[in-house]
């Protein structure tokens, strides 16, 4: 089965748009592939989505309830990976490190983001970085 380590930003996504690209995917996790993720990823998610401005124009979306039932379905269908490489690749970034960290502790297949950082990589230690609808398209020709 595929490995895949979700990014903060595609979480975020799939919160705030029902039906979107990275909602798609997460509905897909257990069944296509093997969701990782990390406490880094996770804390990032929270910290995000409590933002004042996410709040204010997703309020409908955004709401504590729902955040934390996310987060409750999240860690429930994610496999939690206990990241102990440091990694230090990107430089403009620096929260995106961690994500490399996951993918390389999970043994991931893919990291799946829409941050230009890491996408202008493509691949870390053979993990493919690709966008959410890239993935998409890889999950659909698994059948």
């Amino acid at each position: 089965m595929i490995r895949s380590v979700l990014d903060t930003n595609v979480l975020v996504s799939a919160v705030i748009k029902k039906g979107g690209k990275p909602y798609r995917i997460i509905y897909q996790a257990l069944v296509r592939f093997e969701w990782l993720t990390c406490d880094f990823i996770l804390n990032e998610l929270i910290e995000v989505l409590k933002r004042k401005h996410i709040q204010t124009k997703y309020e409908d979306r955004v709401t504590p309830k729902g955040c934390d039932r996310f987060l409750e379905m999240a860690r429930t269908i994610a496999t939690v990976v206990e990241v102990k490489t440091a990694v230090s690749v990107v430089a403009e970034d620096s929260k995106d490190n961690p994500v490399l960290a996951c993918a390389k502790d999970g043994l991931a297949n893919y990291v799946v983001t829409s941050d230009p950082h890491l996408l202008r990589l493509e691949a870390f230690e053979g993990v493919k970085i690709v966008t959410p609808a890239q993935f998409l398209e890889i999950l659909e020709g698994e059948h």
